[in-house]
């Protein structure tokens, strides 16, 4: 090492502002906040998070009076005057954790803040004062200071008076210096680029005290000494390698004395005492606060670890004063002598993490702290309704932006600009990957389900549904999703059905959104101005409550409500005043007869997240002093806790088909679930299948084979499940309505069902509607119900092809008949066929039927293929007569009228159709020519749509004649249409 006076000054360094002006302005301090009111009965105060690694540091300490840099409850580092007997009192300066510089000299600091505006603080009288701008300070004196005149490179020494004295440098100082310099009543000390100099006020010539020093700096000056300190560095140029060291030497000069400090932050001197703080090689995380302090003797020997995590040091008379931030235990400032010993002097109020936003189950609390405007960390712990507080589990975040927290049944959603995450708190398992879903909504959820961005999000099967479109605001419970849009309409919809509904309509063209609530069948509905609205989630308004306050965000979160309670925070109650940020938490029961707002507890507000959750019955919220609170809900009533998706089959068939041979039931609970949940099997009162530890965290879930407690099977019947489960709190699990309970039949038989249904469409109906019945063939018991599934084909005929389709369900219904309309199909399609079986409610499916086949008649007046489909010779009138097939009819009385139908069927049966008459006389019917078959269509009373003739032929398509013999006396025939049939 080189060390020693030179013969000239060779200055480089830094400017850092412009030229002084000579008045100071006189700037009040600012008292610290009024301490919150008392808590309600029961509130359980969650620990306080505190900022390890961004405590308290002193920056000054004169005559028992320190000047500390530190946060407010809100997170606002400010400069705050400290005595250790009165409270601590703010003065104007402000910043965060790493925007203050300083230079202290006795009991005169300067200091800047955020910006670039001055102060002057003295300890002893506590009055602060604001330097004009344009200051470059250099150094703090005991009555003034020192600057640099920017234009001229020269120092000028600011005195207490007013007045300014140049100082003689023997150089002109370029525009840069390293570091702020350390001044006494003496002179001023200055750490440049090369080199450390002292400046003497006297007038005599200044002093280089070191030099060949790459970037000197943290100069401190005490009694005849002056002290600095040069990082670690790699040999460059004529400079050697040199580990970080703290160097002491004489103002006069001589040979500096070092000392190895690696990782300095702050140093300090006395006459007898070198002190320095810094941090640890190898740590880098703030959790574990890796500060360390250590002091030596004037000479640099005797060095000795502090044993304190100390976060500054600054001298104070003979001493230093150190303040120590972690851990807990030893937070506080110490004066310590060169023995290294600390004696506590004062205490410091660890610092309180800000809580940016938090999300509560009714059992899991996830909180998010921020360090200024960006998210630090998030974690969750569950909380007892006995106070018990659990481990917190540190969870992900995708980025430093704030946040958005939803806690959905042991489940927490984190959302962070374009990115969100869903972390299971029951497995333990870290999500999936960042999802990529944006923030257009506050994320809220209930069951299986989340609404992240505008999508509708399933725990394990991602997007579920369509988007909501337009949304701003939205609720979720169970499979429905309600979500306003910026005009104040509220639309609800579920993932099988879209579009959505309008429930609620605009309010204005833009900018109105409303807040929602929804709990069970009940929604929230606060528009921007006008009351509280109650509705179903139909949209019909039930009634009307007091309005609740603007939400004051453009995407408000979901209002908090349960079981007919709402809660929320007025941002300006009595006493609080308007934007403080400091409201009043309040609840309201919607169920009494005339709702009226109960004043819970002091709270904070933060629009754009949630400001209180309502879960089990207990209340969570943020204090005036940023620790989070959950107390229970003071209305005296229980609020219940329901199941948000339910689904339980009503039977089941363990016949070993594999065909819902095991009944499964899945229940999700509006709040988690805590302790043992069982689900017991029913026959009457006779528990014969019991179920333990069937759930954990609010979702329970069972499978039933069929079989009994002992292992053997259970008899067909009707069975009852009973779940009994209860939260945190000791509520138990309910429907709406009363127990959670349901039936559930139980049937390895099958059931056979038979079908009926005319063989001509003709013999049941004028107009082609086919009339179809079915029923089981035997006896059901009442605890079974059955459904049918009913199908039917149609046979495709062309010249040279035909075949019959495939079975299609046309009915799935517990009725026992319908009337089938072919033109819904096919139209033109004149024969089908139909079978059926049945299906008791669990699965027991029983066989399919035999097969019934209905022929359509080609009628009288039809056409094929855009022609006439019979052809008529000889005289024929067609008559439109009700009752005949499809209305109409030809008649003929003439023994010269003849009709003749070509099928385009390959059939094996032809009938004919006509109507029967007292007046009507005998035909005779060719089936593909030959000698005829005389018929007689006489009747003593009109009979419609009556199959006069019926042939059985060899497969094939046929030509069917119809010629009238004109009998005497009654001449007449009605012809309605043939049949053929395959």
């Amino acid at each position: 090492m080189r060390r020693g006076p030179a013969s000239a000054l060779t200055v480089i360094g830094a400017v850092v502002s412009a030229v002084l002006a000579t008045l100071l302005i006189a700037v009040p301090s600012v008292a610290a906040p009024a301490a919150p009111p008392d808590d309600p009965p029961g509130t359980v105060v969650l620990p306080a998070q505190l900022a390890r690694g961004l405590g308290s540091t002193v920056v000054a300490s004169h005559g028992g009076q320190q000047l500390l840099w530190q946060p407010d409850d809100s997170g606002t580092w400010s400069l705050w005057w400290h005595d250790g007997v009165g409270p601590d009192v703010r003065t104007i300066v402000k910043g965060d954790t790493t925007t203050l510089t300083s230079s202290v000299s006795a009991s005169h600091v300067l200091a800047r803040g955020r910006g670039s505006a001055w102060y002057s603080l003295d300890l002893e009288t506590r009055t602060v004062a604001a330097l004009p701008s344009g200051v470059s300070v250099v150094a703090a004196t005991p009555d003034g200071w020192v600057e640099l005149d920017r234009p001229t490179g020269q120092l000028r020494r600011h005195l207490g008076d007013g007045s300014t004295v140049p100082l003689v440098c023997g150089c002109i100082l370029p525009s840069t210096l390293s570091s702020l310099g350390a001044a006494d009543a003496d002179g001023v000390a200055l750490t440049l680029q090369g080199l450390v100099a002292w400046v003497p006020f006297d007038g005599t010539t200044p002093v280089v005290v070191a030099s060949d020093q790459v970037q000197p700096q943290l100069a401190a000056v005490a009694g005849d000494d002056v002290a600095w300190y040069t990082p670690a560095h790699v040999a460059s140029g004529t400079f050697p390698a040199e580990p970080a060291l703290v160097h002491r030497v004489a103002k006069v000069g001589g040979s500096p004395v070092s000392v190895e400090a690696p990782d300095v932050r702050q140093l300090a001197i006395t006459p007898g005492v070198t002190a320095w703080v810094g941090t640890r090689p190898g740590s880098t995380t703030p959790d574990s606060d890796p500060t360390f302090a250590r002091v030596a003797r004037a000479d640099l020997t005797g060095v000795v670890d502090v044993g304190l995590n100390a976060a500054s040091v600054v001298p104070d008379g003979t001493d230093v004063v150190m303040a120590a931030r972690w851990p807990v235990e030893r937070t506080g400032i110490y004066r310590v002598s060169a023995t290294g010993v600390p004696t506590r002097i004062g205490d410091l109020r660890p610092p309180v993490r800000p809580v940016g936003a938090f999300a509560f189950d009714g059992l899991n609390l996830a909180v998010e702290v921020t360090a200024g405007t960006r998210s630090s960390e998030i974690s969750s712990q569950p909380v007892g309704a006995d106070g018990t507080i659990g481990p917190a589990r540190v969870l992900p975040k995708p980025s430093s932006f704030p946040v958005r927290l939803a806690a959905v049944d042991s489940h927490v959603v984190v959302q962070a600009g374009g990115a969100s995450a869903v972390v299971d708190l029951t497995s333990g398992s870290s999500p999936r990957g960042w999802l990529g879903y944006g923030d257009d909504v506050h994320p809220e959820g209930a069951g299986d389900a989340v609404v992240l961005g505008n999508s509708w999000v399933g725990w394990d099967e991602g997007p579920i549904g369509p988007d909501l479109e337009g949304a701003v605001t939205a609720v979720v419970w169970g499979n429905e999703a309600v979500w306003g849009t910026t005009r104040g309409e509220v639309l609800r919809s579920d993932p099988l059905h879209w579009p959505p509904v309008r429930v609620v309509p605009p309010a204005c063209t833009a900018g109105c959104p409303a807040q929602l609530g929804l709990w069970g069948d009940q929604l929230l509905v606060q528009p921007t101005t006008g009351p509280l609205q109650i509705r179903t989630l139909t949209g019909a308004l039930v009634r009307t409550a007091p309005a609740l306050p603007a939400s004051g965000s453009a995407k408000p979160p979901a209002l908090a409500v349960e079981d007919g309670v709402v809660a929320w925070v007025d941002p300006s109650p009595d006493g609080a005043g308007s934007g403080s940020g400091v409201g009043v938490l309040r609840v309201m029961d919607l169920r009494a007869a005339d709702p009226v707002p109960v004043d819970v507890a002091v709270a904070r507000r933060n629009p754009d997240v949630r400001a209180v959750e309502l879960r089990d019955g207990r209340l969570a919220w943020v204090g005036a002093d940023l620790r989070v609170r959950v107390a229970p809900l003071p209305l005296g009533r229980a609020s219940r806790v329901v199941p948000v998706d339910l689904s339980a089959p009503t039977g089941f068939s363990p016949n070993g088909d594999g065909n819902q041979d095991r009944w499964t039931l899945h229940v999700t609970t509006s709040v988690p679930t805590l302790g043992p949940v069982t689900v017991d099997l029913l026959s009457g009162s006779q528990v014969v299948r019991h179920f333990a530890d069937a759930g954990t965290a609010g979702r329970i879930e069972v499978t039933w084979d069929g079989l009994l407690d002992g292992g053997g099977p259970a008899p067909d019947g009707l069975y009852t499940w009973r779940v009994s489960a209860q939260t945190a709190r000791g509520t138990d699990v309910t429907s709406l309505k009363g127990p959670l309970t349901g039936s559930v039949a139980l049937r390895r038989s099958r059931p056979v069902a038979a079908l009926t249904a005319p063989e001509v469409s003709t013999t049941a109906s004028s107009s082609g509607l086919v009339p179809v019945s079915w029923r089981t063939t035997t006896a059901q018991p009442a605890w079974s119900r059955i459904t049918y599934e009913v199908q039917t084909r149609s046979l495709y005929a062309a010249p040279l092809e035909q075949y019959w389709n495939s079975w299609t369900t046309w009915a799935q219904t517990a009725a026992s008949g319908r009337t089938f309309d072919p033109r819904t199909y096919e139209p033109t399609t004149r024969h089908w066929q139909f079978r059926v079986r049945a299906v008791a409610d669990g699965g027991a499916v029983g066989p399919w039927s035999a097969i019934r086949t209905v022929n359509i008649p080609l009628d009288d007046a039809s056409r094929r293929y855009g022609y006439p489909a019979n052809t008529y010779s000889g005289s024929w009138s067609a008559q439109h007569v009700a009752g005949a097939f499809m209305s109409s009819q030809h008649r003929a009385n003439n023994a010269t009228a003849y009709v003749i139908t070509f099928e385009d069927l390959d059939s094996r049966l032809v009938r004919v159709l006509a109507t029967r008459c007292p007046t009507c006389g005998k035909v005779r019917i060719f089936v593909d020519g030959g000698r005829g078959y005389v018929v007689d269509t006489y009747a003593p009373t009109v009979q419609r749509r009556v199959l006069i003739f019926r042939k059985t032929v060899r497969s094939g398509f046929h030509t069917i004649g119809v010629q009238n013999l004109a009998t005497r006396g009654r001449p007449f025939f009605y012809f309605d249409g043939t049949v053929s049939e395959p």
